[in-house]
């Protein structure tokens, strides 16, 4: 979902034939949207049945997925931090986060989105494995809230809640305190009636202590599990950032 100064916009992946998607999601869709007050333009609505590079493709936001062997260099001057949940979110945290986004989302800082995935339910992928298949805390998840300025980002079920503007950050520029200020005052309008929660390790906040790295992206078992192979493997801790393991 898009969030410009007038209108709202939904987009998503279907992993299916679009015969299915026509006679079942799409109906049930757009009547939820209805239900909720939403104006709905049926004539904007565009729905394309792709081959999986295609997909991937498209979703990338670029002509090709080819990157040079040599010289690469995109990159990004971005803030972001999230919120993953193994439960659901309930109506407090989900009111209070759209209550920042209505109210403050347009004249945000600084150009700004929000992906928010639904990981888990009864036919979830990344659920059927867990730590010890490999080192990640979140295959128990069912949502993951993403909040970015600015960059994109593509997963699953996506929601996306865009402001564009002239806010963007050039590469040679410190990022602006301000928009710090906002993606925490996103993420705390879930995380502050939340009883449990943690986040989601692509999307690291560098502000955020060792402490708190450990706890919200791996949890104590698996830090304890990554600090003995960290030992043996990198004793002199050549390969480090102020959140890795050690």
């Amino acid at each position: 979902m898009t969030i410009t100064a007038s209108s709202f916009a939904v987009h998503g992946t279907y992993f299916g034939s679009i015969k299915t998607f026509n006679a079942t999601v799409a109906p049930a869709l757009l009547g939820a949207l209805k239900q909720a007050g939403a104006k709905v333009a049926m004539n904007k609505s565009s729905v394309q049945e792709l081959t999986w590079i295609e997909s991937l493709t498209q979703l990338g936001g670029a002509p090709t997925l080819a990157v040079p062997l040599r010289g690469y260099d995109s990159r990004d001057n971005f803030f972001a931090k999230s919120v993953s949940v193994s439960n659901p979110f309930g109506e407090k945290p989900v009111k209070a986060y759209f209550d920042i986004v209505v109210r403050e989302g347009k004249r945000a800082p600084v150009d700004w989105f929000a992906i928010i995935n639904l990981y888990g339910g009864p036919d979830s992928q990344i659920g059927t494995r867990n730590e010890s298949f490999a080192a990640y805390a979140g295959f128990d998840d069912l949502w993951v809230v993403q909040n970015c300025e600015f960059i994109s980002e593509m997963w699953f079920v996506k929601v996306e809640l865009t402001r564009t503007t002239d806010g963007s950050v050039a590469l040679n520029e410190t990022f602006p305190k301000s928009g710090i200020t906002f993606v925490n005052k996103l993420n705390d309008a879930m995380t502050n009636s939340l009883p449990d929660y943690s986040a989601y390790l692509n999307y690291i906040d560098p502000t955020y202590t060792r402490e708190q790295a450990y706890k919200l992206y791996f949890g104590a078992g698996l830090v304890e599990r990554l600090s003995k192979l960290k030992a043996v493997l990198d004793p002199k801790n050549v390969f480090r950032n102020p959140q890795s393991i050690w």
